[in-house]
């Protein structure tokens, strides 16, 4: 029988909640097949972000699912991370307006009016960049903002931008593109494993042999063309994982 254990995660669809893709997320299927290799049964509580953050350092599960960046500078002294998948908060445009568009530095930037999400990491840079930025609540407002000529550029995670303007856009998504070569930031979606937990290293253990499983045959690969296309994965998420693998 297998061991269950508890998660806490905090919606923010496609990579945790329910979108096109499916009903939990693309990092939530990833921790549903480690645990699955690892012979563990997973019980993920979705929160908004806040009350996730706070639930978790408060005591009330011994994983997290999702950035080590949403956790206080404090209690991230006292985790270990297992990475899944690198997500990369990239730079929208419309291919109309800039048939050519690329940036080599962030300074490259400054020229232009660029929506950003409201109280996100990508805000926070880029006020530190000193960039023109435009906050809005959600993804689907920057390309709708972006669609309409009110921004120049958006900056919102690969898949959540994706998936926003197939949503909006179905009969012109080609219309938008966003610059592969350099991500605006680059963030690690990972499982989060409290060292306070009383059972915390044997778990540990058996979740890094679960993802060693997962990549190996071929699952890890599955799940993450389910959401951006075959051929399409990252190599900075293969590389994230092939190396974490090749360190244990």
């Amino acid at each position: 029988m297998a061991e269950s254990v508890s998660a806490i995660a905090f919606s923010s669809a496609p990579l945790m909640g329910e979108s096109k893709y499916s009903k939990e997320g693309l990092l939530v299927d990833l921790v549903r097949a480690v645990t699955s290799a690892a012979a563990l049964d997973v019980a993920v509580e979705m929160l908004p972000r806040s009350r996730a953050n706070v639930k978790y350092q408060d005591g009330h599960a011994p994983i997290f699912l999702g950035p080590i960046q949403t956790l206080t500078d404090h209690f991230r002294k006292h985790v270990t991370e297992i990475p899944l998948f690198v997500v990369q908060n990239v730079v929208f445009y419309k291919k109309t307006r800039f048939p050519h568009f690329a940036f080599t530095q962030y300074s490259d930037l400054r020229k232009y009016s660029i929506g950003v999400l409201r109280g996100g990491a990508s805000e926070k840079m880029g006020i530190a960049y000193g960039l023109t930025l435009d906050q809005a609540p959600a993804a689907k407002n920057l390309m709708k903002k972006l669609d309409a000529g009110r921004t120049e550029l958006a900056i919102a995670v690969d898949l959540a931008g994706m998936l926003a303007i197939e949503e909006l856009f179905p009969d012109r998504a080609s219309t938008f593109g966003y610059y592969k070569e350099m991500p605006f930031l680059s963030l690690r979606a990972q499982i989060i494993v409290n060292n306070d937990y009383p059972q915390a290293k044997p778990l540990i253990e058996k979740m890094r042999a679960g993802l060693r499983i997962i990549y190996s045959n071929g699952t890890w690969l599955k799940i993450m063309e389910k959401y951006y296309g075959t051929g399409n994965v990252p190599d900075r998420s293969k590389k994230l994982v092939e190396d974490y693998i090749n360190s244990m």
